[in-house]
């Protein structure tokens, strides 16, 4: 059996809340534009959903909240966003560190 750290998420729920991301930029589009979004979305919903994702990237305490963000809700690989960061980038052991307590934040926020 694999070791467990503290910020450990079984393979399934880390796939729920990876998928839960990648919706992220769609909600943001569907506030920006009211008119496309369906009758059955609710904006309190959308800005819900928005508000998890972003609390627990700042719940991270990391410095490179804006890395992780792109990181969660748009894909990539580590050596792609950090020829895009514009200041001295994380070791990839922080920003592992800061993805694997992204999503035990999100997880906790999101509840069952």
């Amino acid at each position: 059996m694999a070791k467990q750290t503290g910020f450990y998420l079984p393979k399934s729920r880390y796939l729920e809340l990876k998928y839960f991301c990648r919706q992220y930029e769609y909600w943001r589009y569907l506030l920006a534009n009211p008119d496309k979004c369906p009758e059955n979305i609710c904006a309190d919903d959308l800005r819900n959903a928005i508000y998890m994702v972003e609390k627990a990237a700042y719940s991270t305490d990391c410095e490179f909240v804006p890395m992780l963000l792109h990181k969660v809700t748009r894909g990539g690989s580590y050596e792609t966003l950090v020829e895009k960061c514009p200041v001295d980038p994380p070791s990839k052991e922080e920003f592992v560190d800061a993805y694997k307590k992204f999503f035990y934040f999100l997880s906790k926020e999101k509840g069952i």
